[in-house]
Formats: structure tokens, C-alpha cells, sequence
């Protein structure tokens, strides 16, 4: 059996957890690549989730960068 790559691991997949500090935003910054990484994932139909705790600090910062949301 040949090994998968990250595409097929990837595809698998149906639910992706998120740990937000360091990976979504550091400080008040928002990474473009996992805004991306995230559109990405949505469009596939995949489910993403992340801590809510975060949700009311990051929302306005998301909004004036990004007006169409994630």
C-alpha cells in the first residue's frame, strides 16, 4: 500500500479543530493563510471549528480586513 499524501489525508477529513493563538492570529494580526486555509476548507463542504471565547476580539479585527467574512 503506497502512503497517502496530504491531499487524500486532507480530503478525508470532515471536521478540522483549530487552536486560534499562534495559528489563526497572533496578537491582533489575523494570518492571511489560514483565513485561506479556512475559505478552503468551507468550499470543500468540511466543517472548521475554533474557540468562541475568541470570536468577539477577532470579529472586528476579521470585518474591517476581510468584509466578506471567512
Amino acid at each position: 500500500m503506497e502512503p497517502k499524501t496530504a491531499a487524500q489525508i486532507l480530503n478525508a477529513k470532515k471536521l478540522f479543530i483549530f487552536d486560534m493563538d499562534g495559528t489563526i492570529y497572533l496578537g491582533n494580526r489575523v494570518f492571511p493563510f489560514a483565513i485561506r486555509f479556512i475559505k478552503n476548507l468551507r468550499a470543500h463542504g468540511k466543517n472548521c471549528f475554533s474557540s468562541p471565547i475568541m470570536l468577539p476580539i477577532l470579529l472586528p479585527s476579521i470585518s474591517k480586513t476581510y468584509p466578506d467574512g471567512l
